[in-house]
């Protein structure tokens, strides 16, 4: 990643982790995002959207991924965001057998 972009993307979360009208947003974005995968994570498996066992496991995957990302972003971009995305599947990956 450029210095730069690195630069830019700790100003951003420091700000959407700031300002309260931005972390609405965010909240809302991940709202959004978690119907989305709960969607396509039923749709891949066969079963409803209701589906309780699918609700559930779309959003192990979304507070894995949110919380690799928080950490990563909390350090400074380190260690690498693709590593800390396999740990948190790695860790989770009980929760989405089906």
């Amino acid at each position: 990643m450029l210095e730069a972009d690195h630069q830019a993307l700790l100003l951003r979360h420091r700000l959407m982790s700031s300002v309260p009208a931005l972390r609405d947003r965010l909240m809302r974005e991940e709202r959004t995002n978690l119907d989305q995968l709960v969607n396509l994570l039923a749709d891949r498996v066969g079963r409803s959207p209701d589906d309780f066992e699918v609700r559930l496991a779309a959003a192990a995957v979304n507070a894995a991924f949110a919380q690799a990302a928080q950490y990563w972003l909390d350090r400074d971009c380190a260690p690498q965001l693709p590593d800390l995305m396999e740990l948190a599947m790695d860790r989770i990956k009980g929760v989405l057998a089906f």
